[in-house]
């Protein structure tokens, strides 16, 4: 991993002045204190990104995102846990989530390993092990297994035990990949997890979630603003496993919808499948990795109207998160819907739309070819 000196500007002095205040308007004195985190992690960890990674960064910056993320989580936590702030429900997972957390861990494991010595595992390598991994979960968890979705032919399907099981861990892996694959922007992915445990916390009043919701919250501000901090691998599919095994004891619990879920990571997961199909209809091996995502497209249409390079970044990950999860969370806080509603996957179908609409408009702006980058 290439490093290089980090260089303290005066613009960036002005920029931690910006976060430290937003922290402490946000989350008073704690936002103060793990915004500094944040930028004594970039200060010591900063490193040139590949160029051009997923053809949108431009600038060095430290991709030890995750890791922080996950260190200020647990910090926060532990104190809820000595201020007795946890509630019934905390109380229910962690008494009984040691192997979850062993499969968050062990993803971001995987990530960060890829993040330190680039193509050290095959793709193929990459989905064996996580395939493994979901299935040490289910088969030592099998109460986080969905038994009924509301969608009459995949709950005929996975009525069938041995399918279920198979469905599932194809589809979390899948799933890691999707969010993983989506991390292309800033406040994408931390946008996206930001929103999801937000609005887990108030359907569940878990103070957990509200922990992940709060770390998650002040990285996006951070990457949002800075543009020196990012998620990693280690970090999107961390993120990604914990938003997953979140999401499946909420479902399980009853608390919430598949189609509900599906509009909260509308974007990463419509993305993925519709990457799938425009490599296979190349003729490119799906693994192979390129710049023309969505997010790839409207940057590249910011980026020749915005001056500042960061600026045409965040506003392609605000956007993004906007009309996938923003949408969800309104159309949530407002009552529009019941959480466990499936009228959901009508949004579902309209976020959709909206997706392939703007991916053929802003094709219209792309360069001719796109630059491929190894991933």
């Amino acid at each position: 991993m290439d490093r290089k000196e980090f260089l303290f500007t005066e613009r960036d002095i002005h920029k931690l002045m910006l976060l430290c205040l937003i922290g402490a308007l946000a989350f008073g004195l704690s936002g103060i204190l793990i915004i500094l985190f944040f930028q004594w992690v970039v200060r010591n960890t900063y490193s040139t990104m590949e160029s051009e990674k997923h053809g949108i960064s431009h600038t060095g910056a430290s991709r030890f995102g995750g890791l922080s993320v996950a260190l200020v989580s647990v910090t926060i936590v532990f104190v809820g846990y000595l201020n007795d702030l946890l509630s019934s429900y905390d109380h229910n997972i962690l008494g009984h989530s040691w192997v979850s957390i062993a499969a968050v861990m062990s993803c971001m494991l995987l990530g960060m390993i890829d993040d330190i010595e680039r193509d050290l595992l095959s793709p193929k390598t990459r989905l064996m092990v996580e395939l493994m991994i979901f299935g040490i979960l289910f088969s030592l968890m099998p109460n986080l297994i969905p038994s009924n979705l509301g969608i009459p032919v995949l709950d005929t399907i996975m009525s069938i035990p041995v399918l279920n099981l198979f469905i599932l861990v194809l589809f979390c892996a899948g799933f890691i990949n999707a969010v993983n694959m989506a991390d292309g922007a800033n406040g994408l992915i931390g946008g996206t997890v930001f929103v999801a445990f937000g609005v887990f916390h108030l359907i569940a009043d878990s103070f957990l979630y509200a922990a992940l919701m709060t770390s998650c919250a002040l990285f996006t501000i951070f990457n949002l603003i800075s543009g020196r901090l990012l998620l990693g691998d280690a970090g999107s599919l961390g993120l990604a496993t914990a938003s997953l095994v979140a999401s499946l004891y909420m479902h399980k619990s009853e608390l919430l919808s598949v189609g509900f879920l599906a509009c909260l990571f509308m974007y990463p997961c419509f993305d993925f499948l519709v990457t799938l199909i425009r490599r296979r209809l190349s003729g490119r091996a799906i693994t192979l990795p390129d710049n023309d995502h969505l997010h790839n497209r409207i940057h590249y249409f910011l980026i020749r109207r915005v001056k500042s390079k960061t600026l045409a970044n965040s506003v392609t990950g605000l956007f993004i998160v906007s009309f996938s999860s923003g949408v969800t969370c309104v159309l949530f806080l407002t009552n529009f819907w019941h959480p466990t509603s499936n009228a959901w996957m009508l949004l579902f179908l309209l976020q959709s739309v909206t997706y392939v609409a703007l991916f053929f408009i802003t094709g219209l702006f792309k360069p001719v070819s796109q630059h491929v980058v190894s991933s």
